[in-house]
């Protein structure tokens, strides 16, 4: 990990600005561990400033400790020693119901298995830039709470986000209605509780499948995701998807046949500056940024990344980054989703 800070001189009448910036590998740190990496950062600086050299001593001592158990630790079928229990004949279940999950790349959005081993050489010699949006979702994510008024904001943006992906079906792909409409895609889900994550350091996510009629509102939408959030959680749906991964990627079955889906949605946040944004003395913590750069190690990291991947953050005052992993091919699609996820959250939804 590699900590930056980078000091941007103060503008006439303006305060200060001053990035912090974090590096990370994804290959052993998601998104939720980098969070719990620099909240252990910020702690060890207040504790400096106060002079408690106790708590600091802890905090090294914790960060210490801090394992990356391999996926049969996390979980695996019939063992009794596993850090998540999961009764055998729920993840086969589980599974069950993800293999039937009904779903499908209408849009064509996936980039063919050929065209990536063909592409991937020049792709990895090439420089990249994310794509970047920058959106204000106050009025969006208001309207619909006026409509259901426990709706998360990441439930709002990834019905947002399907909303986006059916206009682009519509207006560039020139998709029917009857095919446009159903979005199917893949979203983040954490497999670990939060105390967990103060123990253990690596990837532990999942993406678990959902299928929605986008030509539904925008609070709908949302309040479907939701229901499928709390489905994974209470079923644990997450960790059986979580294990089905591991175990295909181990038995090289990942690029035999496409993911039949058009897209995988992620986020990243800062959540303990968003509650709080003078957590750090003498500042305010303004926004967050996050981007991701794919450098595939071989063909089959390639092969996973094939489809768009939309990453979300979101800061104070319901402000939303937009951004996507790098693809290997051309960035259209990509360009045109975020382009409509600004459009349409400026729009009444009635």
């Amino acid at each position: 990990m590699m900590l930056i800070i980078v000091r941007q001189p103060a503008q006439p009448g303006q305060p200060e600005a001053c990035l912090l910036i974090q590096v990370m590998d994804h290959a052993y740190c998601d998104a939720r561990s980098s969070e719990v990496l620099w909240g252990m950062v910020m702690d060890h600086y207040l504790a400096s400033l106060h002079g408690d050299t106790v708590k600091q001593a802890q905090l090294l001592s914790l960060a210490k400790k801090l394992s990356t158990p391999g996926s049969d630790a996390i979980y695996r079928m019939g063992s009794k020693h596993a850090l998540l229990p999961l009764p055998w004949h729920r993840h086969v279940r589980n599974v069950w119901q993800l293999v039937r999950h009904k779903q499908a790349d209408g849009g064509g959005y996936a980039i063919p298995f050929e065209r990536i081993r063909t592409q991937l050489p020049a792709y990895c010699q090439s420089r990249r830039e994310p794509i970047m949006r920058w959106v204000d979702l106050r009025s969006c994510i208001a309207q619909c709470r006026q409509q259901h008024a426990a709706l998360t904001p990441n439930s709002v943006v990834t019905a947002l986000v399907a909303q986006a992906v059916r206009q682009v079906n519509l207006h560039h792909k020139k998709l029917p209605h009857a095919k446009a409409d159903r979005i199917s895609f893949r979203m983040l889900a954490d497999i670990l509780s939060p105390r967990q994550r103060k123990q253990y350091l690596g990837n532990y996510i999942a993406y678990v499948p959902l299928t929605l009629d986008a030509s539904l509102p925008l609070a709908e939408l949302a309040l479907q995701v939701e229901a499928r959030v709390s489905q994974c959680r209470q079923q644990r749906i997450d960790l059986s998807q979580f294990r089905f991964l591991e175990t295909a990627i181990a038995r090289r079955w990942v690029g035999k046949v496409d993911d039949p889906v058009s897209y995988a949605i992620t986020s990243v946040s800062n959540h303990r500056l968003n509650k709080a944004p003078h957590t750090l003395p003498g500042t305010r913590f303004v926004e967050m940024l996050g981007a991701v750069n794919a450098q595939p190690r071989d063909e089959m990291g390639g092969l996973m990344n094939n489809k768009p991947v939309i990453c979300t953050v979101l800061s104070p005052g319901q402000q939303l980054f937009l951004t996507f992993y790098p693809m290997i091919g051309p960035d259209d699609d990509n360009r045109r989703i975020a382009d409509y996820v600004a459009l349409l959250s400026r729009q009444d939804i009635g």
